[in-house]
């Protein structure tokens, strides 16, 4: 290791314990501020409450330390303050606003009241490792690891489930408009604290963190756009153990053991076909675009490899949650944004960027397609962490929450436990990024996997449309295509015998370095499937051949076909588009649907429709075109239509997940 390594590590060492030691305080004042800072603000009318609160933080300020009788006494008032509902009148006449946002501050406040005194000895425990120097020490003792006992013990199991089922019980905050700037912080401290909240209270913490819980997360290049949200670059192991919580980063190839490698599995048809892998490895796990799936096969591959017991958790980040991050991480929900990264503005139209650059830094100082290049990944992440963790106030804690909310519905973050009743929790907030199954109606996943070894996938758009003839007999078969038009917007200066620009056939070493960009100036090998509801079936196809000089690895010419698949349950179809730069192809399936999609409702007919965003992929827009039955009319739909006789057409942001519900008669 040169001396360069060696400081780099030993500054990334200190970064993470800066980290650990920010979200440890982060947790203390999410704890403490339903009394601290909504009792300040809101509770104008609970004079004992705000007293008392006031009166802890005067004595933490004054170094006196944290008393937990008088933290108790706090916490008993607040609860009967927050039960009777006291701070509602007030809060509306400080807000001038129409009592919505009191009313919704006062049924989450209410519904967690109850519990709050039970919390004191986890609070306690908080303060003892943060605010004083014996904890803090014991902390910072042994980089990449922090001792979690006291903590964990600490948590009021009982009281921990009743709140959690209290706040299931609530819908999500109504967005109630607000007009003044302390409603609109009021709306968002809601939205970001209900999620927040939903994390704290709905996993089982002393199961998760239990001794010998290990955990990954995986952190995935959207760049070069996999199933599931992209390849898998590098893993973060996390460890439980005597009762201290360790964590190490990797390189996604430090999973691989070659002297197990004839013990895998086949990799899937396309991977092997076009990419000449035989061997499904861990960094190729995310074939399916269902994260549990994935999860669950990854951490197999793991255990097969590491020779050690799966993971009992399975996070993945995507790094499109990037640029959903930034734009969460901006006022006015972050008062203190932008967020800087590396003395940088931290935008949601330069997140990703600042991720390639980091990439550039490392590549100049190894050859490009060495697998420690990925190092860039790690170092970038602690350095966005360390700036969240410095740059967060207590105020800013519902940015936290937004951003978490955000990602969690786009699937830039997917969360999975081998552990059933956190399964089952993640599995109902739908933060498990699982394929959706409609009770009834129509369903439509567009599915694209990067199968070029370059990034190109950012610089393709994409233009979808969903035709569909409705049965005048609802039992009857629904006939429907799926057009997917493809945009390479790279200029023509390399075409599709090489991976990406300055790339040399059977060169380990490039004379050139190739940067980012290079990597991103590319053809696009891409392999796309369209899942449907379970008893479609296909009925045709429209692609595109390629010549066997398009294919660097494989060398074998590609005669379009159609392939059939399934996953979790829903059949689909797939066939490989190979796309040069500064061109537009568009494939084609037509598929017959099961009958029983459209239902009879009050003299109605209504069609439905859930259109599941795939994690990771870039935003494109869906144009659905509907042909209704001869002699009916439409009565209504969710979502703006054009309408020319029979025909209805819609235009929806697959943003995220969309439905369409449409009503005739």
């Amino acid at each position: 290791m040169t001396f360069s390594d060696y400081t780099r590590s030993q500054a990334r060492s200190r970064t993470r314990r800066r980290i650990l030691l920010a979200g440890i305080a982060l947790a203390i004042v999410l704890a403490l501020g339903a009394v601290v800072v909504l009792g300040a603000r809101l509770a104008t009318s609970a004079v004992d409450t705000l007293n008392q609160s006031r009166a802890l933080v005067t004595a933490l300020e004054r170094g006196e330390g944290l008393d937990e009788a008088r933290l108790r006494d706090a916490l008993v008032s607040a609860r009967e303050t927050f039960q009777a509902g006291q701070f509602a009148l007030p809060l509306t006449g400080l807000l001038g606003e129409n009592g919505c946002l009191a009313r919704e501050a006062n049924a989450l406040l209410g519904a967690l009241a109850p519990h709050l005194p039970e919390f004191t000895p986890l609070i306690m425990r908080a303060y003892d490792a943060l605010g004083t120097e014996q904890g803090r020490a014991s902390l910072t003792r042994t980089p990449n690891s922090v001792p979690i006992a006291s903590l964990r013990d600490a948590i009021p199991e009982n009281a921990r489930a009743d709140a959690a089922a209290a706040l299931a019980a609530l819908p999500p905050p109504t967005d109630c408009a607000p007009t003044t700037a302390q409603g609109i912080q009021l709306q968002r401290a809601l939205d970001g604290g209900y999620v927040l909240l939903k994390l704290a209270l709905g996993i089982d913490w002393r199961l998760a963190l239990r001794d010998g819980a290990h955990w990954l997360i995986v952190l995935n290049n959207s760049d070069e756009l996999r199933a599931s949200g992209g390849f898998t670059t590098a893993y973060i192991d996390i460890r439980v153990a005597a009762g201290v919580l360790t964590w190490e980063f990797h390189n996604s190839y430090d999973v691989d053991n070659l002297d197990r490698l004839f013990f895998h599995p086949q990799s899937p048809e396309p991977m092997r076909e076009h990419m000449a892998l035989t061997w499904w490895m861990f960094r190729d796990a995310n074939w399916s675009p269902d994260h549990p799936t994935n999860a669950q096969f990854g951490t197999r591959i793991f255990q097969l490899d590491q020779q050690m017991p799966a993971p009992i958790g399975f996070i993945t980040f995507n790094m499109s949650g990037l640029s959903t991050l930034a734009e969460t991480f901006m006022p006015p929900s972050f008062a203190s944004g932008p967020l800087r990264v590396n003395g940088v503005d931290f935008m949601p139209d330069n997140a990703a960027e600042q991720i390639r650059l980091a990439w550039n830094v490392d590549a100049m100082e190894m050859n490009s397609d060495a697998p420690e290049r990925k190092q860039f990944v790690l170092d970038f992440a602690a350095s966005l962490a360390t700036s969240i963790a410095t740059q967060l106030a207590p105020l800013d804690l519902p940015a936290l929450g937004l951003a978490a909310g955000a990602m969690l519905e786009r699937r830039d973050v997917m969360l999975y436990s081998a552990d059933p009743s956190i399964a089952e929790f993640l599995r109902a907030q739908g933060w498990d990024g699982r394929m959706l199954t409609p009770d009834s109606g129509d369903y439509l996943m567009i599915v694209d996997s990067n199968l070029g070894y370059n990034k190109v996938s950012p610089r393709v758009t994409r233009e979808f449309a969903y035709s569909l003839v409705l049965p005048a007999d609802t039992s009857a078969p629904a006939q429907a295509r799926v057009d997917l038009t493809y945009t390479n917007v790279n200029e023509p200066i390399v075409d599709c015998t090489v991976i990406h620009n300055l790339w040399i056939a059977g060169l380990d070493t490039l004379p050139v370095t190739p940067t980012y960009a290079d990597r991103m100036t590319a053809c696009y090998w891409n392999y796309v499937r369209v899942f449907f509801p379970a008893g479609g079936v296909g009925r045709g196809f429209s692609g595109h051949d390629a010549p066997a000089e398009w294919f660097p690895y494989a060398q074998q010419a590609y005669r379009a076909r159609l392939d059939a698949w399934e996953e979790a349950g829903h059949p689909g179809l797939g066939t490989l588009l190979v796309l040069p730069p500064d061109e537009t192809r568009t494939v084609s399936f037509e598929v017959e649907l099961p009958g029983g999609l459209v239902r009879e409702e009050n003299g109605e007919y209504v069609y439905t429709l859930t259109l599941q965003r795939q994690a990771g992929a870039p935003d494109a827009t869906v144009t659905v075109n509907l042909t209704l039955p001869p002699g009916t009319a439409l009565t209504s739909a969710n979502v703006p239509v054009e309408q020319d006789g029979d025909s209805v057409r819609m235009a929806v942001s697959l943003a995220q997940d969309a439905f369409l519900e449409v009503r005739y008669r």
